[in-house]
């Protein structure tokens, strides 16, 4: 049986949770825990950039039967334009989530262990290019930053899971439901 609380005032008015901030909130702490752990801080952008993606992609169930590198070719080579820009942007952020929470897959998908790694900076640096074209320096250079700290962004991310004591990832918490 569940417990019931009663107000002691009963007209004292609750304060609504925004679960959004919440979230972003635990996400930026799961963050910092790896960059932590590291000895190393990513830089603003990148941090922000990583924060952004887990909570894009912490309610995708079907991270696991995307075929990567699939995907990327048909983002390099079939599309064009803004769905050209989007299934890039998806590769890349579903490949560092891929490098940095579930590094294992590599076994299990038969490729070596800096397959996500690569695919994910292949997609980031055409993404990058793709903007560069377009004159839209900003992303072109978001994107290239992004390229680079991949690696690093990784490693924050395996640190953070690492964390035993702080998270828990096979628990049904909002934090990451990837599982």
């Amino acid at each position: 049986m569940g417990t019931i609380i009663l107000l002691k005032k009963p007209d004292a008015k609750l304060e609504p949770i925004d679960f959004e901030k919440t979230v972003v909130a635990t996400w930026v702490d799961f963050v910092k825990k790896g960059e932590q752990k590291i000895g190393q801080d990513l830089n603003e952008d990148l941090e922000s950039f990583l924060v952004f993606t887990l909570m894009r992609f912490m309610r995708r169930t079907d991270l696991f039967s995307v075929t990567l590198a699939l995907e990327f070719l048909n983002a390099s080579s079939e599309y064009t334009g803004h769905k050209k820009e989007q299934a890039l942007s998806s590769v890349g952020d579903i490949s560092l989530i891929l490098a940095g929470l579930f590094p294992e897959r590599t076994k299990n998908l038969n490729v070596s262990p800096s397959y996500f790694v690569e695919i994910g900076r292949m997609a980031f640096e055409e993404l990058a290019t793709s903007f560069e074209r377009r004159n839209i320096k900003s992303h072109a250079n978001l994107y290239h930053s992004v390229c680079q700290g991949f690696p690093f962004m990784a490693k924050v991310l395996l640190s953070a899971r690492e964390d035993k004591n702080a998270y828990d990832l096979t628990s049904p918490c909002p934090l990451i439901s990837l599982v």
